[in-house]
């Protein structure tokens, strides 16, 4: 159900499940008030681990020096309106546009200071909603479709019916995620400096982020506005 799509993956990126782990289990805790004894997160206490939220994005920042590590959690619905795998034209055509804005601007997600010369590294998409062409009929297709549907004994459309009723009750209970990671590498080091989430113009249904912030220097975690400032 799920498709991986890998750019370039640099040895030193921070894994996806420990930072969301490390997130849950802090909930909204802070390892200080002050911005010299580690990083700064004013939000209210995070959401449990593994609960599905529509609108809230979960994100994982680890910093290291001149090195930031970012996992992104965001709800499908969030970013193509959806969260069942596509199945028309248009969604399919939707999922293509958004993945591909996803992959060009997941980067301005987080703004520091220009000063830092911070450049994208790396942008793995971790797992999404399949594209499968092959369920994009024709207008051929869905005719000799039609003149089948036509052919079908009573006891064969009601079978057929009781099981996509009972697939499509599985498919509305179930709910999905894109995952992403990224990284930036940066000419100075980013510990101790300031920074801003700019989540509103990629997705703007996208409202509330439970962040997480790790450096050297320690950890804090909030449940943050989609625009909220933060220190590392």
């Amino acid at each position: 159900m799920f498709s991986t799509d890998r750019i370039r993956r640099p040895e030193a990126m921070v894994l996806f499940p420990m930072v969301i782990v490390t997130t849950f289990t802090l909930a909204g805790c802070s390892s200080g008030n002050e911005q010299d004894s580690g990083p700064t997160v004013e939000g209210d206490p995070v959401g449990t681990l593994g609960a599905h939220e529509h609108g809230v994005v979960r994100m994982g920042l680890a910093v290291d020096d001149q090195r930031m590590s970012l996992d992104i959690e965001v709800p499908a619905a969030t970013v193509f309106g959806f969260e069942h795998n596509p199945e028309t034209e248009e969604e399919i055509r939707v999922v293509s546009e958004a993945m591909e804005t996803l992959r060009t601007r997941v980067g301005e997600v987080i703004v520091v200071s220009s000063e830092l010369a911070c450049e994208l590294e790396d942008v793995e998409v971790v797992s999404a909603p399949e594209v499968d062409e092959e369920h994009s009929h024709s207008e051929d297709e869905d005719a000799h479709s039609d003149d089948e549907e036509h052919s079908h004994s009573e006891d064969e459309e009601h079978a057929h019916s009781d099981d996509e009723e009972h697939s499509h009750s599985e498919g509305e209970d179930a709910h999905s995620e894109v995952r992403v990671s990224v990284s930036w590498f940066c000419a100075q080091s980013v510990e101790g400096t300031d920074a801003t989430l700019s989540l509103s113009s990629l997705w703007p249904d996208a409202k509330l982020v439970d962040l997480t912030v790790i450096t050297s220097m320690g950890q804090a975690a909030g449940r943050v506005a989609a625009d909220a400032s933060f220190s590392f």
